[in-house]
């Protein structure tokens, strides 16, 4: 059925109930129409409403798990699922809806048993075991989660879903020309075929084949229905330009950092930004909001974001912007019912900054802050996320001496306030006497490091990701490219970093300015100006000296903020 013919159906549908219908089945196919247009929350209500009313069919819960499930709050996924079993315990596809709320709630043994169950009624056999393999790869058991996807193949090898996850699986195993087949077949047979393409695009540039990599980014371009946006043309712009080494660029940068003002009210032990008094200009603001129409994601932060008189004019523009996704740091002290509800209508996730799972450690760090308030205003924005699938919250915890002795209540904090990421960072250059990387003891630095592998281990059980930036902590793999010819640093042809405090650069750790918007008639000074084309340069010639952050190179700065890097997209199954 089409928009418009749903359109109808929802008028025919009211009228019905403005006669004095009391079906509570109109409320039900109301709330299942709503769900197909992606209104989540009006979905919501008119399945609840179809309840309220009697209805008794046992697929109302199932309905609202489903929803449940894609709006991320599987808590209640979980108990309407239970509801539909407890109604008819032998339908296989609950037990298959159930495993698969119980999958992104990091509840994997739970999931397991679900899915076994869902396949021992007769439900989807190809369906229970695509969640069995995403349950196995979480687990990072990839010979388990191959043999999944392999037995759904032996059923429908036409399936493009297996074979666009056993693609992406193979990739991360190394093995890139059965990658290469794998998703060339899905390509074929319709699934994702744009981020496939796109992909096939990067595997052939990383392994030295630039050539067939255009050759892919351009197909990607001519099959998506987003071709003519801006956003889109840029991204296919952006990877032939790199793929080519271009350093003069006609693409602008995917995605962009913003330090919109030093104020806040908070005096953090370990700020270093009350030193300053500083708000983004309008002209510059101005000049952000040219550049949004064509980034993919954006992060706003401060001092307090909520102080820019700016902010709000640029979050509303950028949450016009189809292809943005926008991350907001801050205390979280200053939203309001107002801003929640903005929230709701937005690809957005809200990264709180808490530095303690208590309120006397938190209320010490963060010195002005109050923790009910905070429980308060996470709870707030939680609620909001009810009815939005784009809206996710995420929190950073700065580790300093008076609060490392909380970083293992990370996870559980996280589960608790329902949190999907959690990163760990230190305070790097700035000496506040608290920085543990300038001042830790090696007991110090022992201590961390066996509670990130403990928090890892618990992240990993628990559906939540968990990403560590102290520098000593839980380090294990050199983040360098070691395919042919690759460069090893995207961030100058992807993001530009815009601080008023130290000026523009690739990222916020890369040492050289490469100009102040405030003495530029436009971004497009600073982003083909002659500083970032010299960071091009350098690093398409494997030269970093005096531009890169040595300190930080191997363990944050050498990865692409787009493709898995610090602050880029989502890896997508």
């Amino acid at each position: 059925m089409e928009n418009g013919r749903y359109a109808e159906a929802i008028e025919d549908f009211k009228a019905a109930m403005d006669s004095g219908c009391r079906d509570g089945g109109i409320n039900a196919e109301l709330g299942r129409i709503y769900e197909r247009l992606g209104d989540y929350g009006k979905a919501l209500e008119e399945l609840k409403e179809a309840e309220n009313k009697g209805c008794s069919e046992p697929d109302i819960h199932k309905d609202l798990g489903r929803i449940y499930t894609t709006v991320g709050r599987y808590d209640l996924a979980i108990a309407e699922f239970e509801r539909a079993i407890r109604s008819n315990p032998e339908s296989g596809e609950y037990y298959r809806g159930l495993g698969t709320a119980h999958v992104w709630n990091g509840e994997y043994t739970r999931a397991e048993e679900c899915l076994l169950k869902a396949l021992g009624l007769g439900c989807s056999e190809e369906d229970a075991r695509l969640e069995l393999a995403k349950i196995y790869s979480f687990r990072d058991d990839q010979k388990s989660a191959l043999e999944e996807l392999g037995r759904i193949l032996d059923i429908n090898p036409s399936n493009g879903k297996a074979l666009e996850l056993r693609g992406r699986m193979l990739v991360r195993e190394g093995e890139y020309s059965t990658a290469v087949d794998e998703l060339e077949e899905a390509v074929r047979l319709g699934q994702n075929m744009t981020d496939n393409l796109i992909r096939l695009g990067e595997i052939y540039r990383e392994n030295g084949e630039p050539v067939m990599a255009v050759q892919k980014f351009r197909a990607a371009a001519e099959v998506n229905p987003d071709g003519d946006s801006l956003w889109f043309k840029n991204r296919v712009m952006n990877e032939i330009e790199l793929t080519e080494r271009k350093t003069e660029l006609r693409s602008k940068p995917r995605s962009m950092g913003v330090v919109l003002t030093t104020k806040c009210n908070l005096d953090c032990l370990m700020c270093e930004m009350k030193r300053h008094n500083l708000d983004i200009s309008e002209k510059t603001s101005g000049m952000i909001m040219e550049y949004l129409p064509y980034l993919e994601s954006v992060l706003w932060i401060g001092g307090e974001v909520f102080f820019s008189r700016y902010f709000e004019t640029l979050f509303d523009k950028a949450a016009e912007c189809p292809g943005l996704s926008q991350t907001i740091v801050t205390n979280g002290l200053l939203i309001d019912d107002k801003w929640a509800e903005k929230f709701s209508g937005a690809r957005v996730n809200i990264n709180f900054s808490i530095d303690g799972f208590t309120k006397n450690t938190y209320e010490r760090v963060r010195r002005g802050a109050r923790f009910e308030k905070l429980i308060e205003n996470i709870g707030r924005v939680n609620k909001a996320g009810e009815r939005s699938s784009k809206l996710k919250t995420t929190f950073r915890f700065t580790i300093l001496k008076s609060n490392v002795h909380e970083i293992g209540g990370a996870v559980d904090f996280a589960c608790r306030y329902g949190f999907s990421d959690v990163t760990l960072i230190h305070v790097h250059h700035y000496d506040c006497g608290e920085n543990l990387y300038l001042h830790g003891s090696p007991k110090t630095t022992e201590f961390i490091e066996k509670e990130v592998r403990r928090l890892r281990e618990q992240a990993a059980g628990r559906g939540i990701a968990l990403h560590s930036r102290f520098l000593h902590a839980g380090r294990t793999e050199d983040l360098r490219r070691e395919a042919k010819n690759e460069i090893q640093c995207y961030w100058p042809w992807q993001h530009l970093f815009v601080d008023i405090v130290a000026g523009s650069r690739p990222s916020c750790r890369c040492l050289v300015s490469a100009g102040d918007p405030a003495k530029c008639r436009s971004l497009d000074d600073i982003w083909n100006g002659s500083i970032m084309r010299q960071y091009r340069e350098n690093i398409v010639k494997g030269c970093y000296r005096d531009m890169c952050d040595r300190e930080m190179s191997e363990f944050e700065c050498l990865k692409s903020p787009i493709s898995g890097g610090a602050i880029g997209l989502p890896e997508v199954y």
